[in-house]
């Protein structure tokens, strides 16, 4: 688990220096850079959140699991979540109380949702409707 945990974090270094170069080849000023991931994508996402606390404005995940405080408690960006009353994969009670348990430690509350009748699958479709990515898009110049 050591080595496995070595490498995603690696990975997501990588991923971190590859969004910053794109970021300044394609002029996006600071502020202006999203997240969006699904499934243990949102769980990846949630880990670069944190160790990329100024790097991301605004995250959109969907069927992350339980959120680790030590995590949690380093992000800054604003985050919507997405989870289904039927997923058995990443029960939404599960990620309810670990997002309230962080209290203030993200820098904006995080913005929870569970959609009715919707399992671990339905996800994707349901979480990136119109409504939601209008959020995602919706940032000051």
């Amino acid at each position: 688990l050591g080595a496995r945990k070595k490498t995603s974090d690696g990975l997501l270094a990588v991923v971190a220096r590859l969004v910053r170069a794109k970021a300044q080849e394609f002029r996006v000023a600071e502020g202006r850079i999203l997240a969006a991931g699904v499934d243990s994508g949102a769980d990846a996402a949630w880990t670069l959140l944190a160790q990329e606390p100024d790097l991301f404005a605004r995250a959109l995940l969907a069927g992350s699991g339980a959120v680790p405080a030590v995590v949690a408690a380093k992000v800054s960006a604003q985050v919507r979540l997405y989870l289904g009353e039927m997923d058995r994969h990443s029960p939404p009670a599960a990620t309810q109380a670990s997002v309230a348990q962080l209290g203030n430690g993200l820098g904006h509350p995080a913005d929870v949702r569970v959609l009715p009748g919707k399992n671990h699958k339905a996800l994707i479709d349901a979480a990136f409707d119109d409504e939601a990515l209008s959020w995602l898009l919706q940032l000051s110049p």
